[in-house]
């Protein structure tokens, strides 16, 4: 494999070279590396829950079938105590039939899925070159860490680099719900930061000067924009008050999160995906660069914009923004820290006890009854809400863009428990050393 760039992580525990011109995505604790079109990808997705090689493969039709609800995956015999190697179809698209090659591992930690699709016209090519990256997966040692817990009222979690400093706290203001925030950093350069903030606003005309003074304080007032047009217009002059040079390098638009977006909406209100939809969620991760003490520095932040819907807003223009996380290194040491940079941003996690109770005491406040809670299936649920996503955009979202039980992350960030990092290096050496003669 010619001109492959080498991708090292030690958040997770993995190195491994990168095809020219591809790209890797982090998702929850797993990796895609996918070409620019989206069309091919090669797939590392740990599975803490599995405990057999037939929950890997049943784990791994389930995410093939939200691409084609007729995919299959057929596997070869099993070799005592080995992995499995499966042969999986699907159409990815309308029109595009793709075929790929998983390998199903176990270990005591819980299971590992590895493997690639690609397009079944251009697959003998293109295995190839994904059986010569997957081949190069070796473990790295995982940097150390421990977890912190929010210290007045065990409001939240989050994973920190030991020798780290760390600061975070719940913060009440009357009137508004409490907000947490949390923050981690090796020195003045180098660091993450995230929170639970929603910033609320509400669309200026006739109705918001007549609710003016009833939410000042609560909610601003601003026309509503995507994510990529809320970071110019509000992450960037924040950032220019600490540094007036600071400029917008890059956005990565974000659609798979979108359906995370609608999931988390539809679950926590009791609404249905269509009305949350209709919020026209965005989400965006913006690079920026600027300099500070001489020193040029990176900084990813992660955005969302939506609208409320009316069910929630009784018919009042009012759309909320988050930046729930973001992290900074200096530019030539950010491809280094990254990994490890976003997996401590991306593992804060509200407690939902606590979510669960403060939601609770505001409706007792405003007394209004406690929502009933019905049944969620939340894989069918994601499967519907990313098949809304792609009639809003009016295409299909590409492999890498649907991941795996991306509702066990975090949502900028809420989840019930502590969070857990799992390490691919308790894998050993890359299965498909053994298993490409198979293939």
């Amino acid at each position: 494999m010619e001109n492959a760039n080498e991708y090292r992580d030690t958040w997770r525990g993995v190195q491994i070279r990168v095809p020219e011109r591809w790209q890797v995505r982090s998702s929850g604790p797993g990796l895609f590396l996918h070409d620019p079109a989206g069309q091919r990808a090669i797939v590392i997705q740990p599975r803490l829950g599995a405990t057999t090689l037939d929950d890997l493969e049943h784990d791994l039709l389930a995410w093939l079938m939200r691409f084609d609800p007729k995919a299959e995956v057929q596997a070869e015999p099993d070799e005592a105590g080995g992995p499995r190697v499966c042969t999986a179809y699907a159409r990815t698209s309308p029109g595009q039939e793709a075929i790929g090659v998983f390998v199903l591992q176990m270990r005591s930690a819980g299971g590992l899925i590895s493997g690639f699709l690609a397009p079944a016209l251009t697959y003998d090519n293109d295995s190839r070159i994904a059986v010569s990256a997957l081949g190069s997966f070796q473990p790295l040692p995982v940097l150390s860490h421990r977890t912190w817990r929010e210290p007045s009222e065990g409001a939240a979690t989050a994973l920190v680099a030991r020798g780290w400093h760390v600061a975070g706290g719940v913060h009440r203001s009357r009137g508004q719900e409490p907000t947490i925030n949390f923050r981690t950093w090796a020195d003045p350069w180098t660091g993450a930061l995230a929170n639970s903030e929603a910033k609320l606003y509400i669309e200026p005309g006739f109705l918001s000067g007549v609710l003016g003074n009833l939410i000042r304080g609560v909610a601003g007032q601003g026309r509503f924009v995507d994510a990529a047009r809320y970071a110019e217009q509000h992450v960037l002059p924040a950032l220019r008050l600490e540094a007036p040079k600071a400029r917008i390098t890059g956005v990565t638009l974000r659609p798979d999160i979108i359906p995370l977006t609608v999931v988390a909406e539809a679950a926590s209100e009791g609404i249905s995906p269509e009305e949350a939809l209709q919020g026209q969620p965005s989400c965006a991760d913006v690079e920026l660069s600027f300099e500070v003490d001489g020193i040029t520095l990176c900084q990813v932040s992660r955005v969302t914009t939506m609208r409320l819907p009316s069910a929630l807003s009784r018919g009042v223009p009012l759309w909320v923004a988050r930046v729930p996380y973001s992290y900074r290194a200096p530019l030539d040491r950010f491809a280094e820290w990254q990994p490890a940079l976003e997996g401590m941003a991306q593992s804060f996690q509200v407690d939902a006890k606590w979510q669960q109770h403060e939601r609770e005491q505001g409706r007792r406040h405003k007394a209004k009854p406690t929502a009933a809670r019905r049944p969620l299936n939340m894989p069918q649920l994601l499967a519907e809400a990313e098949r809304l996503v792609c009639e809003h955009l009016g295409r299909p979202l590409a492999i890498h863009e649907r991941p795996f039980d991306p509702w066990l992350g975090t949502i900028g960030g809420t989840a019930g428990t502590a969070p857990v990092q799992m390490s691919f290096g308790a894998y050993g050496e890359s299965a498909w050393r053994t298993a490409t003669a198979r293939i």
